[in-house]
């Protein structure tokens, strides 16, 4: 059995007496290693295993926020609105003192298809609509052919019909009278 003066000299109570701070003990486990061809193995190791679960974790994260944030937006509905926003745009009255155009109100000499022609843009947009507009004084068309061909398949996947009432008012002579206009369209979905 060892006495108390043994233990004085041996490595363990040397160690205790002698507490070093974490780092350096970090720091001296470090340099062992490297001075060890399989310490230097086994740090390259570790150090691609975590860079592995890094990679995993930043993809999974990127997965489920897509996942979470991806959506078909279906943008037909809006096509539509602004196509009925340029038809009324084109008919509204033009105040020519002011410099000013009025979109709640229409000037009924200019509710006739040319103008309206002149109004959609691209030559492509004309291919694919085709529309009715009701007014108090009548009602005419926009593309009547096509609107008389696809307005009965209007329902399948390829065409969609889309009708709208806005009320607004009627330039006749100086007076403005109340109406509405009723805006029907059949739409090629792409």
């Amino acid at each position: 059995m060892k006495t108390k003066n043994q233990f004085k000299d041996s490595k363990v109570l040397r160690a205790v007496r002698k507490v070093e701070p974490i780092s350096q003990l970090y720091h001296q486990r470090n340099r062992l290693i490297l001075n060890n061809r399989k310490g230097v193995l086994e740090d390259f190791m570790m150090w691609v295993l975590r860079l592995i679960i890094l990679i995993a974790v930043v993809s999974g994260i990127v997965t489920i926020v897509n996942y979470v944030f991806d959506e078909n937006i279906d943008t037909h509905n809006l096509d539509y609105k602004i196509l009925v926003d340029r038809t009324i745009s084109c008919m509204s009255y033009y105040d020519y003192d002011t410099y000013r155009e009025y979109t709640g109100i229409l000037d009924p000499a200019l509710m006739n298809e040319d103008k309206i022609k002149e109004c959609i843009v691209s030559k492509s947009d004309l291919q694919g609509i085709g529309m009715i507009i009701k007014t108090p004084k009548g009602e005419f068309y926009f593309n009547k052919q096509f609107y008389e061909d696809y307005e009965p398949i209007s329902w399948s996947k390829t065409y969609t019909k889309m009708e709208e009432k806005r009320y607004v008012l009627f330039k006749e002579a100086d007076k403005l009278v109340p109406g509405t206009v009723e805006i029907t369209a059949v739409i090629r979905v792409i």
